[in-house]
This record gives C-alpha cells, sequence and structure tokens, in this order.
C-alpha cells in the first residue's frame, strides 16, 4: 500500500458519490497523472511498478502461466504511457484525446464495493463531487492487487484514498465552468428594443 507525492488527478466526477455500473457494481474511481520530469513521482512509480511486480509473481509463481501483457506501456496495463497508450475504447491515444496528459505516465485507479477515504487538505471527509476536479493536486494511497478473472486476468491499482492538497493551476476536463465565465453582469432595465433577427 503505497501514498503518493502531491501528483495531478483526472476524472474525479464520481470520486465521492460513486456510479453503478448494469450489473449494480457500485464504483469510485480517478486517474493519477505523473510526471516524467518530476523526480518524486518517478520514484514513487518506480516503487509501485515493484509492489505489483510482487503481487504478478506472488499470484503467478509459474512465469509460464503469468498474463503476458506487461505492467506498464501497453494499452491495457495498469500503469500506462499517455505518450503512446492509446485508449482501449477508442483507440485515440491518451494525449491526443486529453492534451494536458502529454509528458506523463497515467494510472487508472478504482475502488469497488467500498468507498475509499476523500478528505481536504485539513483531513476533514469531502462530502460533495465537484470539490476534486482534474487538475488538482493531491495525494493518493493506492495498492495493487492480482485480477483473477479468467476472461481477464492481471494486475490492478486499488484506490483506498485521496486527500485534496490543493486546486490546480489549471483545471481540465469536466467541472463546471465558473458563472463569470458563462454570464456577464444583467444591466438595470429591461434592455433596448431592437430590430427583429429573424425578419
Amino acid at each position: 500500500m503505497e501514498t503518493s507525492p502531491e501528483i495531478r488527478v483526472a476524472y474525479t466526477g464520481n470520486i465521492v458519490s460513486g456510479k453503478t455500473n448494469d450489473s449494480g457494481t457500485k464504483s469510485w474511481s480517478c486517474v493519477l497523472l505523473i510526471d516524467k520530469n518530476n523526480k518524486t513521482q518517478m520514484d514513487w512509480l518506480k516503487k509501485l511498478y515493484n509492489e505489483a511486480q510482487a503481487v504478478l509473481v506472488a499470484q503467478w509463481p509459474d512465469e509460464k502461466m503469468r498474463p503476458r501483457i506487461p505492467l506498464m506501456g501497453h494499452d491495457k496495463s495498469p500503469i500506462k504511457d499517455a505518450d503512446k497508450n492509446a485508449k482501449v475504447q477508442s483507440g485515440i491515444p491518451w494525449s491526443e484525446s486529453n492534451p494536458e496528459f502529454e509528458g506523463h505516465y497515467i494510472i487508472p485507479v478504482a475502488a469497488y464495493g467500498n468507498p475509499p477515504v476523500v478528505v481536504d487538505a485539513n483531513r476533514q471527509d469531502v462530502l460533495r463531487d465537484g470539490v476534486i476536479q482534474s487538475g488538482d493536486w493531491c495525494e493518493v494511497n493506492v495498492n495493487p492487487y492480482a485480477r483473477t478473472r479468467a476472461d481477464n486476468p492481471g494486475v490492478s491499482i486499488g484506490l483506498n484514498g485521496v486527500k485534496h492538497v490543493r486546486e490546480g493551476e489549471v483545471r481540465f476536463g469536466g467541472g463546471r465552468p465558473s458563472a463569470e465565465s458563462m454570464f456577464g453582469a444583467t444591466p438595470s432595465g429591461g434592455g433596448d428594443v431592437g430590430d427583429n433577427p429573424f425578419a
């Protein structure tokens, strides 16, 4: 079980309330962004990779029986290279559909059945979605675990908890725009009568 240094997160829309799939399973998820040029983040990623490798070996001691998908760098890997790997659903490279992912490794993480702990910088519970938005800085506690489904064996990264440290310098993807960006101030009076634009 590893807690990350400060990293940016994305796809945070259901991190508090979760979502339920067609089979009735509830999940909470987000995507972690690891900056390839940030030594602290990359050192943490290496530790997480080593833990995932240990899980893989423990679950499948016989190397010949292990899943063939590598832990890093494949479209279906738990750790993806946003500059090279594509979304499985669309085949579009991550950094093409999400330009802010360029120069990062990304890790989709999720919790199933039991919600993760989600707190603010003072470790007070965050009670609603939207407080943590894509691009914000968080510390995230995760753990690799063996996925033993016959049709899709491998290693996944579980989500245990998120601490919201601060808003991102730039927020992206999801979240509502501010009122100021959508609406101007309302003028006094009823406004001028103009020509009919449809005449």
